[in-house]
């Protein structure tokens, strides 16, 4: 069965984990079953079960979603033991007793997941590295720069711009320059302004945008002028320092973050490599649509086969069909390394349903299926990133 060669074949190469905000070492500390799933999507859909009582409602009611199917994959797989209610007090003596040796969470994204290396977005603390520069390569995630206009305002995560860099600025270019200067150290920048404004980002003029600068009041009728300009240059940037720009698409605060707000943008920047996150859900037609047209683009899977499995089979084929096999790539996009593992299980799955049935309809055939699949889970994130 050609899928489930496919699934074997990917067993034994090491993938590129294009994003993570992998938890630190500290944050683990007394991790527990209802802390993983806490720390993982599964909170956005229900309550966290702590007892065996609650969690027989809480199965029967989530069996069915695609994060809470796949993180318990990975918990039964890494813990040996069936989720069911029955079983949760004993899974949760596990999972207390494996992180009880602070090495754990680690062992499991080396030793289970087998990552080569893990493009890691620290979003409390942008370009942090946990310590582990062999295993994880920093991203520097850029929203503070496009939202705050002067010190003591913060983006949605609490970061301050003026204060991540810890100087003073009167002059706009200057302030720019300082940018540039902390940008060079990284692979990649990252933009998740889906969750602070929009994606809706058309306006490229350096002086309207410096006329914002350091503008006390937040009325200022050049405020989403600076927002604009601020992610185009940093993206131009970006295009100049030879990295890519990472940018979440799709899911947020669905204010304009649909993938095809971002046309003028890419349009723009034909040198810039922009790697689009989530395929863009629910608009992944959009994706498709960039990618066609712009060589610059690349399908990123990160997070899309959690948040919708038949989606996600969907649009590797058609994505396929758009962009070629050099320009997808997949990443897990989760906190804990169980999630991590179940996401992997899930990326997988993703990969070889869909590569089985272009096989099945002889629209491709099985050594090619197993060179896309390598193309998918390690060698595009090496190429792209220069790892």
């Amino acid at each position: 069965m050609i899928k489930q060669q496919i699934i074997e074949y990917l067993k034994t190469v090491k993938p590129v984990n294009s994003h993570s905000h992998h938890l630190s070492a500290a944050e683990h500390v007394g991790m527990t079953l209802p802390g993983v799933l806490n720390n993982s999507y599964c909170r956005w859909m229900d309550t966290t079960p702590n007892t065996a009582a609650q969690a027989e409602t809480y199965v029967l009611r989530n069996g069915c979603n695609t994060y809470v199917r796949w993180l318990r994959a990975g918990i039964e797989e890494l813990y040996g033991l069936p989720f069911t209610a029955a079983n949760f007090d004993e899974l949760s003596r596990r999972v207390e007793q494996a992180h009880r040796d602070p090495s754990w969470p680690i062992r499991i994204l080396e030793e289970r997941c087998g990552y080569e290396r893990i493009l890691l977005d620290r979003y409390q603390r942008p370009g942090d590295d946990l310590g582990r520069r062999q295993l994880f390569e920093p991203v520097l995630r850029c929203n503070m720069f496009a939202v705050c206009v002067k010190p003591g305002e913060a983006d949605h995560n609490g970061n301050d711009a003026f204060a991540f860099l810890g100087r003073e600025f009167t002059d706009f270019d200057e302030y720019l320059l300082a940018i540039f200067e902390y940008m060079k150290p990284f692979k990649a920048i990252k933009f998740a302004v889906a969750y602070d404004g929009d994606n809706d980002i058309r306006r490229f003029d350096h002086s309207k945008a410096q006329a914002a600068f350091r503008e006390p009041s937040a009325a200022s009728p050049y405020r989403k002028d600076y927002y604009d300009y601020m992610i185009f240059r940093l993206c131009e940037m970006a295009g100049e320092l030879g990295i890519p720009v990472q940018i979440h698409t799709g899911l947020g605060r669905m204010d304009k973050s649909a993938p095809l707000y971002l046309r003028e943008l890419i349009a723009a920047l034909p040198g810039v490599k922009f790697d689009l996150f989530h395929g863009g859900f629910p608009w992944t037609d959009d994706t498709l649509a960039l990618l066609h047209n712009f060589p610059n683009t690349w399908a990123d899977l990160c997070w899309l086969p959690l948040v919708n499995t038949s989606v996600a089979r969907r649009f590797v084929r058609e994505a396929l069909d758009v962009c070629g096999a050099h320009r997808m790539l997949w990443g897990c996009d989760t906190w804990t390394s169980e999630e991590s593992y179940g996401a992997l299980l899930a990326g997988r799955e993703v990969i070889a349903s869909a590569l089985a049935d272009l096989c099945a309809e002889g629209a491709i055939d099985e050594t090619y299926a197993l060179y896309l699949a390598k193309r998918i889970w390690r060698d595009n994130g090496m190429e792209l990133y220069g790892l």
